[in-house]
């Protein structure tokens, strides 16, 4: 679902840059929401997503928790 986002992101970005900003905004609360599923899966909190907060670190974190596999 991220790589079809982001496919849909930069076409409707390429064609108009306010499409592109309306498309992120709508589709920012069900990322968060499958997200959440996603930690939820692999047995953390939902408010380990705010770890994305952080710069570059936090970004790294959120990744090593999102990668293995659900239990």
């Amino acid at each position: 679902m991220f790589l079809f986002n982001v496919i849909i992101s930069l076409v409707l970005t390429r064609l108009n840059p306010y499409l592109g900003s309306v498309y992120g905004l709508v589709s920012l609360i069900p990322g968060i929401a499958i997200t959440i599923r996603r930690l939820h899966d692999t047995n953390r909190s939902g408010l380990n997503l705010l770890w994305a907060l952080l710069p570059v670190i936090g970004t790294i974190i959120l990744i090593v928790y999102l990668v293995p596999k659900s239990r």
